[in-house]
């Protein structure tokens, strides 16, 4: 177009803005004139057709754009123009600042209003709220419904308003958000079609009616004991049930209770419960509170958190926190086997060193050894004979009383003590026994009232050697009755009597090597070459030394061997009125291959008096 050629340029801009301004309105049209001859006019016959179908085919796009926005913006509801609002409502007369705490007594209400100009057909509004939510009365009652959580309420005709309520007890965890919504439904007339309008309030619960306090000393030990009361007060106007306080089991905080059952409530698992607490009720539980604290900070908090159970469902409620001011006594205690001992044969005596120092700043009075004791290892009657102490509850207690230099321990000071330790004679089970003791020391903190503290240590491990058992006897009977031996009974001058030596070998926790026995026959008995043995090798006699002997390789942890032969005796005359010895030096010897030390046995010998046979002894026994 000549307008816009002419008038759309720099120096019109400047001189004759209306123009450019004019020029700048119809560049359009120019832009499709221009489209025009290039496209359409130099190339097609119906040039002029086809860019009119194109220009209406461009109308209906935006068109159809148009009708999509209209469409997409238009809102047939009234939702814009009903009122809704939400607000709780504390009824506590303590609750000054209105804030929510979990368990209390609260009304969520909600108003609503219809700023239109037409009717709310058949309208319901409900409540939103938390399945622990425990609804106690409405407003108006008659119109809700408890299955729905909703008011029926009657048509609302334009300008009217009103409010509805639900009061209850808000339960909850402790500094969580809850979202609490009103939805109002309701239809326009001649609208199948139903609208709602929702609202939504927060609530966060910062508190809760049930308070727990700690009770304890302004300090703790780094390690030891402090005595320690839990306080759980109901501050609320209703009952509370099922009320549970884990306690710590786990360092640094380890919760030991007495003997004593708490006044109200139950222990179980480790968790104080609670069943009922009325309103101002408070509960009280004693206990010790045991501290491992690695790390060195001066201060330590506790914090005991209790939880409530509404609907089955765990609410933690508030915490109570402790913080703690660190004293650190130190105590070097270290427990060693005197001459480093490592090896110790069954039945000995060994001597364990204790050597205690002061190495903190603080004062140590009233101090105390206890060394747990397996009674099946150490015997216990000669624990108590050859030390000073008190042996109970399983431990061998050292304290002031036994030991003037427990009574009180200086920083920097050291002392020590030296306890004997008897091995018993016979290990009844185990197999390459150990023994390593673990000695706990606790004492009085100057510093700190009613505090324990403790420190443990263990011993090396010292290997106890096993013990051989042996059992040398003459029989004529066996104890069932069953006739052994041969010949008059008791014996008579110049009469053979037959008797049968039994030996009986036990090893007891460890494996013994080169196992040797051996046995010398008196002058005036008799090999007569009958003999058994219930393992190994038969028994060999050397007739010039009147030895009998007989070994075995190897004799593994719990085994028992018999050694079984005939000893014949002829008695002489000056033989009468006495029991002639039928075997003599008696002797067993082996190499405990665990500790690699000897062992060795011996039994001085054995003579016709049998003893242990009863039916024998008692047709007689010393010679005729």
């Amino acid at each position: 177009m000549d307008l816009f050629t002419k008038h759309f340029t720099k120096y019109h801009l400047f001189h004759a803005p209306h123009k450019w301004f004019l020029a700048l309105l119809v560049s359009p049209i120019h832009a499709a004139e221009i489209h025009y001859k290039k496209k359409y006019r130099l190339n097609f016959v119906h040039a002029r057709k086809l860019f009119i179908f194109d220009i209406a085919l461009l109308a209906s796009i935006f068109a159809l754009i148009g009708a999509i926005v209209f469409w997409s913006a238009y809102d047939p509801t009234i939702t814009k123009l009903v009122a809704l609002d939400i607000n709780v409502a504390p009824h506590s007369a303590t609750n000054l600042d209105n804030k929510i705490r979990s368990g209390e007594y609260v009304t969520y209400t909600s108003a609503y209003a219809n700023n239109s100009e037409i009717s709310l057909i058949s309208p319901s509004l409900s409540f939103q709220l938390p399945e622990t939510f425990i609804i106690e009365k409405t407003e108006p009652a008659e119109l809700f419904s408890e299955q729905t959580h909703s008011f029926s309420l009657p048509d609302i005709p334009p300008g009217a308003a009103g409010a509805v309520s639900v009061t209850g007890f808000f339960y909850g965890n402790v500094n969580q958000e809850y979202h609490v919504s009103a939805v109002l439904s309701y239809n326009q007339p001649k609208r199948s079609a139903a609208e709602q309008k929702r609202t939504v309030i927060i609530t966060t619960i910062r508190e809760s009616i049930l308070q727990t306090k700690i009770n304890a000393p302004q300090y703790i030990l780094s390690h030891g004991t402090i005595p320690i009361s839990v306080t759980i007060k109901n501050n609320g106007g209703h009952p509370i049930a099922d009320i549970r306080l884990p306690f710590p089991q786990e360092k640094p905080f380890i919760f030991t209770l007495g003997t004593e059952a708490p006044a109200m409530g139950i222990v179980e698992k480790n968790e104080w419960r609670i069943l009922d607490l009325q309103p101002n009720e408070e509960a009280v539980i004693h206990a010790s509170l045991t501290t491992a604290l690695d790390e060195t900070s001066s201060q330590k908090t506790l914090s005991l958190t209790p939880i409530i159970f509404v609907k089955n469902t765990p609410l933690l409620q508030s915490s109570a926190a402790r913080a703690f001011d660190v004293v650190r006594p130190n105590v070097e205690l270290n427990a060693a086997w005197a001459g480093g001992a490592e090896t110790i044969g069954a039945g000995k005596t060994a001597s364990l060193n204790l050597k205690i120092q002061n190495s903190g700043a603080t004062e140590l009075k009233n101090l105390k050894i206890s060394i747990p004791i397996e009674n099946k290892i150490i015997n216990i009657a000669s624990l108590r004979g050859i030390n000073h102490g008190l042996y109970k509850d399983n431990a061998f207690i050292i304290t002031k009383d036994y030991a003037a230099n427990l009574a009180a321990l200086e920083p920097n000071e050291e002392t020590t003590l030296t306890i004997n330790i008897p091995i018993q004679e016979f290990i009844s089970d185990g197999i390459d026994i150990g023994l390593s003791l673990k000695p706990k020391l606790s004492a009085d903190v100057a510093r700190v009232a009613n505090a324990k503290y403790e420190i443990e240590t263990a011993s090396p491990n010292l290997k106890i050697g096993t013990n051989l058992f042996m059992n040398a006897q003459a029989r004529y009977y066996t104890a069932e009755g069953d006739q052994l031996g041969r010949g008059p009974l008791p014996p008579i001058v110049g009469k053979e009597t037959k008797y049968w030596g039994i030996i009986t070998i036990q090893n007891t926790t460890s494996r013994v090597a080169d196992l040797n026995f051996s046995a010398v026959l008196p002058t005036d008995i008799q090999w007569t070459g009958k003999s058994s043995v219930s393992r190994g090798n038969n028994l060999a006699y050397n007739p010039e030394t009147k030895i009998v002997s007989w070994s075995m390789p190897s004799l593994n942890p719990r085994e028992t061997i018999g050694l079984y032969l005939e000893l014949l005796l002829t008695p002489m005359a000056d033989h009468i009125g006495t029991t002639p010895i039928l075997l003599k030096n008696i002797a067993i010897s082996a190499r405990d291959t665990y500790i690699s030390t000897e062992v060795t046995k011996t039994i001085p010998m054995i003579d016709a008096s049998i003893p242990a046979d009863k039916i024998g002894r008692s047709k007689g026994f010393a010679v005729r």
